[in-house]
């Protein structure tokens, strides 16, 4: 009986408890529910969204001529969160079977059960399409799309351009320098997220549109880059080289037009490359100039008025002593007038010179042209060189300095330095960047040039263009020449000094040029500077001849920005009996024959074959409708002979326009000359390589 009772009691104490623990969440449920609402409500609604953040996209880098050179693409990476993979060993089966790559080694990276692993990066739409990938069966594998950059010209200006890292920063170079105003700015939108923890857009969800970021406008102009680029490694390699700079600009402007260094990079496979190659060596890179520095020591001569053109200097036979330090020529020179001297390039005569009109007024020269300070270009990496203050020079410096040694430039200060002579006498900050663009194409800024200072008067220029033309004409310069246009320029030939043995070495030199055209209005001036040199090793022999190939090239060729009407407008059309010549160069005869049929015009074939390569009268003559025109014909390979239906023709169109072409459909080019593209072939190693070989488009008329 007492059992009974102590029976019911614990059931009684049990029932309590009970409606006790009921009552408290009765009550919590009433608290949330009702008391707290809104509280709760909102807190739900926050667990049920999620915020994901959406990229900004990096704005363009254009060169003058709109051409791109840093666009913007999507790329693909698969991954998988490892906590939700269902069976590892199906996905590693999967993904081998879809990438040709061996089972295990994917199985080894899903081997850990939780975290992220990356199976496969920077994998492009078209060939991602063509995967048979694991689907919604195994909700651990992931599709992830991200943006990269690509640079549809390779190798051309990427010291100048740099590159992006993997986090789409940019790093060296315009990128680099001018990261903030490209990257863009971020932006977020919040999904709404289920019970099962799959996402859906939701409706009247707060979110910010991402922006991409301004583009950028490149005084560069990639035909001249090209061209530059395409000699430079044809002449380092001919004359066993380590290495070479260009720096070329408009002396009117400060625009830089090209700037080269070679051996470069590609920056769309940076990782490929040690760090040393991404120097930009035109503006980093410091050296002895020797001849070419004498630009100074003339100028200061002539604007001290205490030597003119025709003044005598003995040059002492090709050997002389001055303040115990021995200076030599490269031949025996007596008498040379002051022009003589700059134009056989004398050490003898210009230290003569220099000794006496003073080591102040040498230097206070050489700081008005820049030497010993950066140039302030918008680049990064630029190193000032070195240039002694007067009050510190010693007896040999009074004597070596005037003739390049003891001093270090930069090929970009030495550049400038002759654009000042070039322009009249003006110092100008030399640019890259020619004006900066809104994401809509509103023109945000534009760089105008910049005067950093007045170095001569415009006689004293004047005079040294007579002395400079007398160069090419007559001194160490001749190899520089070109047919039909005066080059202005300068040799030099500078030993390098050797820190291991205190002392210049006798097997080691600098060769340099450097030149404006034309002489008398220049638009040009191109630096040239050639790094241990070992088949020849003086500037006239070395960097003149790149100079020459350079400028023949440029002044050869006809812009490929020109656009020809395929007939006459207005009162030159075919009512009238006129017709402008279309522009047929370079394209299939029988495409050829068509343009030119619609023109109303016939068409005459000098030789066999069936590719266009010249054409007479020029394009753009008026000629009388229903005229014969030219044709010089060669045989060229057909792709549907080779059978490579799916590759883009790019014949006939400008080198900018094909490189921007073939890279948009995941092609690598291999160019060959500069101009307009007249063949293509896939390479044999590779079908992911295109060759294209262009050549300018000559006014024959």
């Amino acid at each position: 009986m007492e059992q009974t009772k102590k029976s019911r009691k614990i059931i009684f104490v049990w029932i309590g408890l009970a409606i006790f623990a009921y009552g408290i969440i009765l009550l919590r449920f009433f608290t949330i529910q009702v008391v707290s609402r809104e509280k709760y409500s909102e807190i739900r609604k926050n667990r049920s969204r999620v915020k994901v953040t959406l990229k900004g996209e990096r704005g363009l880098i254009l060169d003058r001529n709109m051409s791109v050179l840093a666009d913007n693409v999507y790329r693909y990476s698969l991954g998988a969160d490892l906590s939700k993979i269902k069976d590892r060993e199906k996905l590693a089966t999967l993904f081998a079977r879809a990438t040709h790559r061996s089972p295990r080694v994917i199985l080894k990276k899903l081997r850990p059960k939780r975290g992220f692993v990356y199976l496969a990066r920077d994998i492009r739409k078209d060939e991602i399409e063509n995967w048979e990938l694991p689907g919604k069966e195994e909700p651990g594998f992931q599709t992830i799309r991200e943006n990269r950059r690509i640079y549809p010209f390779g190798r051309s200006a990427a010291a100048i351009i740099g590159f992006t890292n993997v986090d789409n920063r940019g790093m060296n170079g315009i990128e680099g320098k001018y990261n903030s105003i490209l990257q863009g700015e971020d932006g977020w939108k919040y999904f709404r997220m289920d019970a099962l923890n799959h996402l859906s857009p939701g409706l009247n969800l707060p979110e910010k549109p991402a922006s991409r970021g301004e583009t950028l406008v490149l005084s560069l102009n990639m035909n001249y880059q090209m061209i530059a680029e395409e000699e430079l490694e044809r002449g380092v390699i001919e004359n066993e080289a380590r290495s070479g700079t260009i720096v070329m600009l408009d002396p009117k402007t400060g625009e830089i037009l090209a700037m080269v260094t070679y051996p470069g990079f590609n920056p769309n496979k940076y990782r490929d490359y040690d760090m040393i190659r991404y120097k930009n060596r035109a503006i980093s890179d410091t050296y002895e100039p020797g001849s070419t520095f004498k630009v100074v020591t003339a100028t200061a001569a002539l604007k001290s008025r205490i030597f003119k053109l025709t003044d005598k200097v003995f040059c002492e036979n090709g050997i002389y002593k001055i303040s115990g330090v021995f200076i030599r020529d490269h031949k025996q020179f007596g008498f040379l007038t002051f022009k003589e001297v700059i134009e056989h390039s004398s050490n003898i005569g210009v230290a003569k010179i220099a000794q006496k009109i003073g080591k102040k007024r040498v230097f206070d020269v050489a700081r008005a042209f820049g030497f010993g300070n950066r140039t302030g270009i918008d680049l990064p990496g630029e190193s000032s060189g070195r240039l002694k203050n007067a009050t510190f020079w010693s007896r040999s410096d009074a004597t070596r300095i005037p003739i390049g040694y003891s001093v270090s430039v930069t090929t970009l200060q030495l550049a400038n330095a002759y654009a000042a002579v070039a322009n009249g006498g003006y110092l100008l900050r030399p640019h890259v960047v020619k004006m900066v663009l809104s994401s809509d194409g509103d023109i945000v800024k534009e760089m105008k040039p910049d005067t950093v200072r007045k170095v001569m008067s415009a006689k004293t220029a004047r005079l040294l263009t007579t002395v400079f033309k007398g160069v090419v004409k007559e001194g160490t310069g001749r190899r520089a020449a070109l047919k039909n246009v005066v080059v202005a320029g300068k040799t030099g030939t500078a030993q390098k000094y050797d820190p291991l043995l205190h002392k210049y070495s006798r097997n080691r030199y600098v060769a340099s040029f450097v030149g404006y055209i034309p002489a008398n209005d220049p638009k040009f001036v191109c630096a040239v500077v050639i790094n241990e040199p070992r088949k020849q090793y003086y500037g006239g022999e070395v960097a003149a001849p790149i100079f020459r190939q350079i400028m023949q090239r440029i002044v050869d060729s006809v812009d490929d920005g020109m656009q020809y009407l395929p007939t006459a407008q207005g009162n030159g059309g075919k009512k009238s009996g006129w017709v402008f010549v279309p522009d047929v160069q370079f394209m299939a005869y029988s495409k050829a024959k068509a343009i030119l049929k619609k023109a109303g015009l016939k068409i005459a074939a000098a030789t066999h074959g069936n590719f266009v390569i010249k054409q007479k009268p020029a394009p753009e003559h008026l000629v009388k409708s229903g005229s014969a025109i030219s044709v010089t014909l060669e045989t060229q390979k057909l792709f549907s002979e080779d059978k490579e239906k799916n590759v883009p023709d790019v014949r006939g169109l400008s080198l900018r326009q094909a490189v921007a072409k073939l890279a948009s459909q995941g092609y690598d080019v291999k160019i060959e000359g500069t101009g307009f593209v007249i063949g293509q072939s896939l390479m044999k190693s590779n079908k992911k390589i295109l060759k294209i070989v262009c050549k300018p488009r000559i006014n024959t008329g």
